[in-house]
């Protein structure tokens, strides 16, 4: 028993989400290393452009309205978290596929 998750529902949904995961890697036919490298490169991509374009809407919405920066900044905060949680989750998921499902493939 773990005192951060007593009843392990952080870990069953974490389990569920690499299930779910896995089954787009198998689905987009991501077998080899190289495959899960091509991949590894776009969540990283993916996240740097839609960090920027996320920094970019912040930006533009304190500059049209100052007297709502701190409610933008707050949120802009938030998405930045989400991002970064989401990207690094993606990729704990896929070096956690190519130890499991692709260390016998090469």
């Amino acid at each position: 028993m773990r005192i951060d998750d007593p009843f392990g529902r952080v870990a069953r949904r974490r389990e569920r989400e690499y299930e779910s995961f896995r089954e787009s890697l198998r689905g987009a036919g991501v077998t080899t290393r190289a495959d899960a490298d091509q991949v590894l490169g776009r969540i990283r991509s993916r996240g740097l452009t839609a960090g920027m374009v996320g920094l970019a809407i912040v930006a533009a919405l304190v500059l049209l309205s100052p007297q709502s920066a701190a409610l933008t900044l707050v949120f802009g905060a938030i998405y930045g978290l989400w991002l970064l949680r989401t990207s690094i989750n993606g990729r704990r998921y896929l070096q956690r596929y190519v130890a499991e499902e692709l260390s016998d493939a090469d």
